[in-house]
């Protein structure tokens, strides 16, 4: 039996977040400071965040920034980057 589309894309966050463990742990933490000031957030703003701090912010690992039970979705923005072309985000609130 072949995987499905969901279990192909749970597994490639499961590698990316192994082998970027250090990053996705500040972008973590960035992630809580912001939720815990702001409310709502997007990841865009962690993305920001980090960018600012000179920390990496860019691959398919921030894909896992929100996973576990920390955290829930609050509603839908749509992306601010251009080259997002105005993709629709989640927003997270934490619990």
């Amino acid at each position: 039996m072949s995987a499905t589309g969901v279990q192909m894309k749970l597994y490639g966050k499961k590698l990316a977040a192994k082998k970027y463990h250090d990053a996705l742990t500040l972008a973590r933490s960035v992630a809580r400071g912001l939720g815990l000031r702001k409310g709502s957030i997007t990841i865009e703003d962690v993305r920001g965040a980090l960018q600012h701090m000179g920390a990496c912010y860019q691959g398919n690992w921030l894909g896992s920034v929100f996973d576990g039970d920390e955290w829930e979705c609050c509603g839908f923005v749509a992306a601010r980057r251009p080259e997002a072309r105005g993709r629709i985000l989640r927003q997270w609130r934490l619990k």
